[in-house]
């Protein structure tokens, strides 16, 4: 628990809910802006923020028509700037919490000033939060790159508030795609004009002919003086661009193209930008266009105080034995090591009464002594959580200003001596103060949580008798968990990696309950034993608990194992942590977050409580989706391949509950390779508190990416968000690492109808053309398998639908032609779906050459009382046409749109690219027939002989062919596998 009274000063690792941001009157409150502490204190900084938001309020007014602006900003400056009679003292304003998080330039560092939105909800849920540099600010040459700073802060605002995506293809092979009518068209919309190019040698026009890909197709904007063309969430540095993309079929310049293979189209299901937008909360049905003469925003500075900690502890009866014992260890370490010089502690206890056992006083060796033999050592009586949390409100009101303060606030049991939290609770909120909520067990108070979400605080559930860790940071002053677990006598050696990044200043401890007979030792790689008599190594008897403590860390797999030197049995709980020496790179760093599609607010009693509601009504899912989501990045660049697995504590008789999250763009997962592995959560056992914990290992293969950036994934356009060519640095090997981090916890306060299916099953979202043939009229579609309910289980059958449009598809599925068993020439059998996860593989024949079909999918749960279909995947064209030569002059005859993607570098690295250049190319082929639907009807067993033989390829071999050929082509293709 020690680090979980860590974690509260400086952890981002928040349950997602809604923020302080708020629109009222059509002006935007409540937006922070925090400057981290590595970037140096620059005043032209502050007066180019200022700057840029200012000018972006103007655009974004201009580009939500009349019915949005920025109101209020405050830009949060570090502590460690000089103080400045500007700067007002911060109140609830912190790093980890704000919406766009300015850090220093890192010129080692890919893409180095180029923002980036974190965005881990489906389309339409806002996004966590902006990601700035000081560059972004400073460098003169910026909007030569990425266009007018004002634009491309609007740009990220539709990632952060409305939860829009990208405009660009998914993949460098996505250059072009052909439209129902025959036509190679590219994505997005009109920029005006614009013209081929064949990027190898830069001579106009393209010589490819034959099915897309072109990869060596690409297509350069005219920058034109018009004003606007759309769409702001492609190419916002081109003049002509001032709108976002729109349904408005009398307006060409911004109408949006649901067929263009973009992130936008897959995540939003062909939905246009100014759609979304127009659903969002923001502007459904409140906020009209309105006339606002200035919309400056009022900005103002505030600078960040040292943290000021009251620790608020349960001595209630309930509290005794090995509660309290690990209460003392966890505040223990706190006090003495975790917590820095910088910070100010006090003491608060409560039973029946509470009790000052120490005044707030700023750590150092003296007063950490002074705190830690002020802390409790006996229990009893009734549980007064509002006396306590009053006592520790006198404390910080004594000290000056109240606001900022945070109150650690330790628990068991539910309340039941007045005044209560209700009586209390408006005072605190009034105050300014974060209550920070640690639950022993899910016995403890309820409303501990409600407090700690309304002060803007965190909340954690820990259990007694296992380990729950967390992080507080990866810098070279802050400590990183690098291992948690547990080793007794009978369990024999566990073990840790200690890698280079968490080798400095390093720590294993070991906590026990009372056995004085009790020994700790330690093996590095390389054979040196350590245990008592080492110098390293010192036990505190009086908290139960042995250190070993080193400055530099021997690197690679160390053992630990314990005894006792009578021969009895005993137990401990193991930790270790390490600080990066910054060395060679950034340390690899790792959070866990819950995500909750929809978070309600519930009457308890008099109390109104934040609740996740799992639910089901006859024949549907009603559910809330629950995400977990884990980051493991190096500074921002992705750690790819890593054996991401998380553990969930549940309320009840069942037990925890581990499963792996995925960094694979499919499920739950957004954006292949990008640095955060995601999974769904449905495995509800009760209503009461839910808690994580996150275990990071090392693969063979596990890399810090060399091509992408967190949340946006290497060798995809979108590398860069806004405007810049992507890197083809090399991905760097991480070697073997570990990491450990505890996440919050969220109350399930509604569970009905346990036993049944919450879920429907999860969205394919990964529908791939992996081949076609336009001689066989075929095609092979791969998707990942998804599960009965959600991506657990498997399925009970798959539904292959096509039409000639894919609004169609979108719009009606059920209506469309449905791909029957005789139609697929692989062996695959739609009623046989593979278990979750896995990859399915179809080659189905079309019954008509010479057309464009479009694809998509769903899978159906028939164990139910009525049958669940997941929604409609992702719209895939398969071209079965003859493609013409590419033309090789300019062309002027451009309407809609053409994807610019940067091409293939000539030694095989995949250069992302992310620009989307609007623009659409007509190519007719040489011929058309006559188009109309119709019932595949041919003699299916000698089509299978025939096209087996002109395939070469036995039946039993044949889906094992077409995956490997398709894994094979992931690994050219930086892991990309769409062909259109």
């Amino acid at each position: 628990m020690r680090y979980l009274l860590a974690i509260v000063l400086t952890s981002s690792m928040l349950v997602l809910t809604d923020g302080k941001m708020t629109i009222t009157d059509n002006a935007y409150t409540g937006i922070t802006i925090a400057i981290h502490e590595n970037v140096p204190e620059e005043a032209l900084l502050l007066h180019n923020i200022e700057d840029a938001f200012t000018k972006a309020s103007q655009f974004l007014y201009e580009a939500t028509r009349n019915r949005a602006y920025f109101g209020e900003i405050t830009v949060l400056v570090p502590e460690t700037w000089h103080s400045s009679p500007i700067y007002d003292a911060a109140t609830i304003e912190t790093y980890g919490t704000s919406d766009f998080r300015l850090e220093a330039t890192d010129e080692t560092t890919p893409f180095v000033n180029n923002p980036f939105t974190i965005q881990f909800g489906p389309c339409g849920d806002p996004g966590i939060y902006t990601h700035l540099t000081d560059g972004f600010f400073l460098d003169d040459t910026i909007p030569l790159d990425m266009g007018a700073l004002e634009k491309v802060l609007v740009h990220e605002w539709g990632h952060l508030r409305f939860g829009v995506f990208d405009e660009y293809p998914l993949s460098p092979n996505q250059n072009f795609y052909v439209t129902s009518a025959g036509r190679v068209e590219g994505c997005t919309v009109s920029t005006g004009s614009g013209s081929i190019y064949t990027s190898s040698t830069g001579a106009a026009g393209c010589s490819e002919t034959g099915p897309l890909p072109w990869i060596s197709c690409e297509f350069r904007d005219d920058e034109i003086q018009d004003t606007g063309y759309g769409s702001l969430m492609y190419r916002q540095f081109l003049p002509q661009i001032t709108e976002f993309c729109d349904d408005d079929p009398n307006n060409a310049k911004t109408k949006h193209n649901p067929d263009a293979v973009t992130q936008h189209n897959t995540q939003c299901n062909g939905r246009s930008v100014w759609d979304v937008m127009n659903s969002h909360e923001d502007f459904n049905n409140v906020n009209p266009p309105v006339d606002i003469p200035d919309t400056k925003p009022v900005i103002k500075f505030v600078q960040a105080r040292p943290s000021r900690v009251v620790l608020v502890l349960d001595v209630s009866g309930s509290m005794s034995g090995l509660r309290l014992n690990k209460l003392l260890q966890g505040c223990y370490h706190f006090i003495s090591c975790i917590a820095n010089g910088c910070t100010s502690v006090s003491i608060v206890t409560f039973g029946s009464d509470a009790h000052k056992k120490h005044d707030l006083v700023k750590l150092d060796s003296t007063t950490r002594a002074s705190l830690i033999d002020a802390l409790p050592y006996s229990t009893s009586g009734s549980t007064a959580i509002g006396k306590g949390l009053l006592q520790a409100l006198e404390i910080l009101e004594g000290d000056g200003d109240p606001q900022g303060g945070n109150i650690i606030l330790v628990s068991d049991g539910a309340e039941n001596r007045a005044p209560f939290i209700a009586d209390v609770k408006g005072d605190v909120i009034a105050a300014g103060v974060k209550v920070h909520s640690i639950a022993i067990t899910n016995d403890a108070e309820s409303k501990i949580d409600d407090i700690a979400r309304k002060t803007g605080g965190l909340s954690f559930l820990f259990l007694p008798d296992r380990c729950w860790f967390c992080v507080e940071g990866a810098d070279e002053a802050k400590n990183i968990q690098v291992h948690g677990g547990s080793v007794s006598t009978s369990s024999g050696k566990g073990q840790f990696i200690i890698s280079q990044d968490v080798s400095k200043d390093t720590r294993v401890i070991f906590e026990y309950q009372a056995s004085p007979r009790i020994e700790f030792y330690l093996e590095s790689s390389s054979g040196q034993l350590y245990g008592p008599g080492s110098s390293e190594y010192s036990c505190q008897d009086k908290f139960n608990t042995c250190v070993f403590e080193f400055s530099l860390m021997e690197t690679g797999t160390w053992m630990y194992f314990v005894t006792t030197t009578d021969g009895s049995s005993a137990s401990a709980s193991v930790t270790v942590l390490g600080k990066n020496p910054k060395i060679t790179i950034e340390a690899i760093n790792s959070d866990v977050y819950w995500y909750h599609t929809a978070i309600d607010d519930i009457v308890v009693g008099t109390e109104i409580i934040q609740t996740i509601h799992a639910t089901v009504s006859q024949g549907a899912s009603c559910a809330t989706v629950t995400f977990i989501k884990a980051q493991c990045v190096s500074g921002y660049l992705p750690v790819v391949q890593a054996n991401v697995t998380v553990t969930v504590e549940r309320p009840g008789n069942d037990g925890p509950v581990t499963f792996m999250l995925l960094d694979d763009g499919a499920g739950a997962d957004i954006n292949k390779d990008d640095g955060i592995y995601s999974g769904y959560f449905s495995a509800f056992t009760a209503p009461g508190r839910y808690g994580s914990m996150l275990s990071v290992e090392s693969t063979s293969g596990s890399a810090i990416s060399g091509q992408g950036t967190l949340g946006i994934g290497g060798g995809s356009p979108a590398a860069s968000a806004s405007g810049l060519p992507s890197s083809s640095a090399a991905n760097v090997p991480t070697g073997e690492f570990q990491r450990s981090v505890s996440g919050q916890s969220f109350q399930l306060m509604a569970f009905t109808d346990q036993g049944k299916k919450i879920y429907l099953p999860a969205q394919i979202s990964d529908l791939t053309v992996a081949d076609f043939s336009i001689n066989d009229q075929s095609v092979t579609l791969t998707w990942t398998a998804v599960g009965a309910e959600l991506d657990i289980g498997t399925a009970s059958q798959y539904e292959i639908r096509y039409a000639n449009d894919s609004t169609s598809l979108r719009s009606s599925f059920d209506q469309q032609i449905i791909v029957v068993q005789d139609m697929i020439v692989n062996g695959a059998d739609p009623n046989k779906p593979k278990d979750a996860g896995q990859t399915e593989v179809f080659t189905i024949v079309l019954p008509e050459d010479d057309m464009v079909y479009y694809m998509a999918v769903v899978a159906i749960d028939n164990d139910r009382t009525e049958n669940a279909s997941s929604p409609v995947s992702n719209v895939v064209p398969v071209p079965l046409v003859q493609l013409p030569d590419m033309a090789p002059e300019k062309d002027t005859g451009w309407v809609g749109s053409i994807s610019f993607i940067v091409t293939m570098a000539a030694l095989g690295l995949v250069v992302m690219a992310i620009f989307i250049i609007p623009a659409v190319v007509y190519f007719y082929p040489k011929s058309k027939q006559e188009r109309k639907r119709s019932t595949c009807l041919f003699d299916k067993a000698k089509f299978i002989q025939k096209w087996r033989a002109s395939h070469n390829i036995s039946a039993a071999a044949e889906a094992n062919a077409i995956v490997e050929r398709i894994r094979r082509r992931n690994e050219i293709n930086n892991d990309i596998i769409i062909i259109v």
